[in-house]
């Protein structure tokens, strides 16, 4: 059977209430069960039976059919991940936009020891204040290890003309 692209718009697998691994002996018991509540002649005065007794039919023939069963979850799979991909998109584009707007904001950067020194907000409270002064312990520990690394290589040399006497100062 070919998958027509009205049964495309719809989610087989949630219209028949089974997952997309089911096997074909889960989707025609699946499929029973919702036919018998939906059948027409069961549900005469209900205008949504006859309505979707037809699409269950057809679901149980595109569930069945290997072929069709596949091209089915190719194409719902691309339909997820553009779905995905859009969302992603307008996350980003709003992400984009709230940090323009934050740049604007920001057009007078302070540094570390300007916040501490002399702080606009009067929530500026002794908690705040610690954590800054720690995040600038943070900052000048590595700027000192970086140092430290660079000099870690010559430290050996160093020492060892410091004790010969060859590390005199110059006149």
């Amino acid at each position: 059977m070919a998958v027509t692209k009205e049964l495309l718009q719809m989610d087989l697998y949630a219209l028949l209430g089974i997952e997309q691994t089911a096997t074909d002996k889960e989707v025609k018991k699946a499929y029973r069960q919702k036919a018998l509540s939906y059948h027409p002649d069961k549900n005469p005065d209900n205008p949504r039976a006859a309505e979707l007794f037809p699409q269950l039919s057809r679901a149980l023939e595109v569930l069945t059919d290997a072929t069709a069963r596949a091209t089915y979850d190719k194409v719902r799979k691309a339909r997820k991940q553009a779905r995905v991909r859009l969302e992603l998109e307008a996350r980003e584009r709003q992400a984009q936009a709230q940090r323009s707007k934050d740049a604007e904001g920001s057009r007078n950067p302070r540094t570390l020891e300007q916040e501490i020194h002399e702080p606009r907000s009067r929530h500026c409270t002794p908690a705040w204040v610690t954590r800054v002064r720690l995040r600038l312990e943070k900052k000048q520990k590595r700027k000192y290890l970086g140092w430290l690394q660079w000099f870690m290589p010559v430290l050996p040399a160093f020492s060892a003309a410091k004790m010969r006497g060859s590390l005199e100062p110059r006149s």
